[in-house]
């Protein structure tokens, strides 16, 4: 029973201060939003955190750059940016001042963190988002309020609710791991197997149970939070592959599904990111040269034709380049820093700029702010893309010997899409695509029989969905108005991804980061080069570009290939969609 006798939420400002506790330590107490309290623990004072000794630390240092990376995530620079302490105080595990714009970490809670073996970052990671997440939504105004008022008002009252606690602390828990897994850590299951590693660190926390959760209605919590942030993470990896089969209002409103409850920089972006490639399509192939390397998830349309934009009305070109320019200047907002908007911007005043002359004087210097953020080693995607737009805007402005440096020097930086627009500038043939012949190449070409990935039949499983026969390990009711669900399928080495409306409106995507894929005479493995990929397919119908890298499509055997900076094949993934007709 030991266990339960554990967590608690919001601990100081529920409990009564002590006789012995000075006025000042019942402000600073009621300010904090702990982790955890253990009243016998020792507690770091303010006068030791202001100090900075533990910035010498090695723990200090692991913890902090989990802690800037959390905060980049966030990219919401509009609010004071929290300062990391840690202290060997054994009271709070974790604790969050916002009043002070403070996070705290507690040696013993790093010690735990140590002990979960490779999860050790992802655990600090949960620790350390959950009290951000206290920071950055002002948890601490409801405290206030309720502190400073009479109890026979009835809305006091329900501030004061414990309920209303769990709340917060549910949305930190659930805000927190999604924060977590935006800066690229793995927080899904993270925090119940936490808690109890915890105990093994804390085994004299106290629990009052007329204002603090048990250890297992925590993990309780948890369990919810992660069910919901799975939902979120199965809603966004959907989106980002119907981007790159150019189904943009479908991505629109699965974005819109999670902006509900989580804003960042980046899902602003992809919003405009959606609205400048609808735009893209409307513009028409016959009136693009180049393509753009729009970020995060844009399109650069490699062919022209392809798969028919799925919006239901049919707005004007510029009017979804507006939208896109406030969408990208909301992202800015947040994080004045934040490269790609700032690219994506540039690219959206060139589009206009057949409109208004001064939209180039916006792109080129939007642009160049891109291209001067960060270090030498901080956004190097973004920069060599940012040579690629400076190709663009130096060709439409009569400047094809600038264009051609441009291209020339993105090409230096890795940029396949540079040497895609330098054969564009210089009307030369592009590799053939597979399509292009009735073999294809290396065996890859037009077949009855699709590619498929080894351990699960696409096919099979798509008929199956039609017959309720489908395993699906999750499901989403992303948009009900639209009757749209986006379903989760687990295989042996790959998983599915599936939007679906009804049998004339579905995509179905199958990913695996781990498997091959191929014919009898060759096959492509995760691990493969980009160059090695165009050696046996030719060039992609389209290439998405990301800040990390692109997504290549192959529309005949309807594949797909998501590349990293290094220029190396990280998931290799099947596709079947289909659209209502028109």
């Amino acid at each position: 029973m030991k266990w339960l006798f554990f967590f608690s939420l919001l601990v100081l400002s529920c409990s009564a201060p002590t006789a012995s506790q000075s006025q000042t330590e019942q402000e600073e107490d009621q300010d904090i939003f702990a982790f955890a309290n253990n009243d016998s623990g020792t507690k770091a004072s303010f006068d030791f955190m202001q100090k900075k000794a533990y910035q010498e630390t090695y723990q200090y240092k692991v913890a902090k750059s989990v802690f800037d990376r959390l905060i980049a995530a966030k990219g919401d620079f509009s609010k004071r940016v929290p300062t990391l302490v840690i202290s060997d105080a054994s009271r709070q595990i974790a604790y969050a001042s916002p009043r002070k714009a403070i996070i705290g970490l507690e040696m013993s809670a790093y010690k735990a963190c140590q002990k979960m073996g490779k999860d050790s970052l992802n655990a600090i990671a949960v620790l350390l988002a959950h009290e951000l997440i206290h920071v950055y939504h002002e948890h601490n105004w409801k405290r206030h309020f309720a502190a400073n008022q009479v109890d026979t008002l009835d809305a006091v009252k329900k501030v004061k609710n414990l309920d209303d606690a769990l709340k917060l602390e549910l949305q930190s828990d659930h805000l927190g791991g999604l924060l977590g897994y935006a800066a690229g850590y793995s927080t899904l299951d993270i925090m119940p197997r936490l808690l109890d590693t915890l105990v093994q660190f804390y085994p004299r926390i106290k629990y009052n149970s007329s204002s603090y959760p048990s250890l297992e209605e925590r993990k309780q919590i948890a369990q919810q939070s992660m069910e919901q942030l799975k939902d979120k993470i199965q809603v966004y990896e959907t989106a980002k592959y119907l981007i790159a089969l150019e189904r943009y209002e479908t991505a629109k409103y699965y974005l819109e599904f999670i902006l509900k409850d989580f804003q960042s920089r980046e899902l602003y972006n992809n919003l405009g990111v959606v609205c400048t490639q609808a735009a893209i399509q409307l513009l028409g192939a016959n009136n693009l040269k180049y393509g753009f390397p729009i970020e995060l998830d844009a399109v650069s349309r490699l062919k022209n034709g392809g798969l028919k934009g799925d919006f239901d009305r049919d707005p004007e070109a510029d009017e979804l380049l507006n939208q896109a320019v406030n969408y990208f200047k909301q992202a800015s907002l947040l994080d004045e820093k934040y490269a790609p908007a700032l690219l994506n911007l540039a690219c959206v005043y060139t589009l206009l700029s057949h409109d208004e002359v001064d939209h180039y004087r916006r792109a080129n210097f939007y642009v160049t702010e891109a291209t001067l953020i960060g270090g030498e080693d901080e956004w190097l995607k973004t920069k060599a893309d940012a040579k690629v737009l400076s190709g663009i805007i130096s060709d439409r402005q009569g400047k094809p010997e600038d264009a051609k440096k441009h291209f020339e020097d993105a090409i230096k930086m890795g940029s396949s899409l540079a040497n895609y627009n330098l054969n564009q500038l210089e009307e030369l043939p592009l590799q053939s695509k597979s399509e292009d012949t009735e073999e294809g190449i290396l065996g890859f070409g037009a077949s009855e029989t699709k590619i498929r990935l080894s351990d699960f039949n696409i096919d099979r499983g798509v008929a199956k969905l039609f017959q309720n026969r489908l395993d699906v390990e999750n499901v989403v009711a992303v948009d009900k108005s639209r009757k749209a669900n986006c379903g989760l399928a687990i295989h042996d080495d790959s998983r599915s991804y599936i939007h679906l409306v009804s049998r004339e409106e579905y995509s179905f995507f199958q990913i695996t980061d781990t498997g091959t894929i191929g014919s009898e005479v060759s096959t492509i493995k995760v691990g493969d080069s980009h160059e090695e990929l165009v050696k046996l397919l030719g060039q992609p119908n389209r290439q998405v570009e990301t800040t990390t890298g692109s997504i290549l499509i192959y529309y005949l055997n309807e594949q797909l290939f998501e590349i990293n900076d290094k220029q190396e094949i990280v998931k290799i993934g099947v596709y079947r969609s289909r659209t209502p007709s028109k």
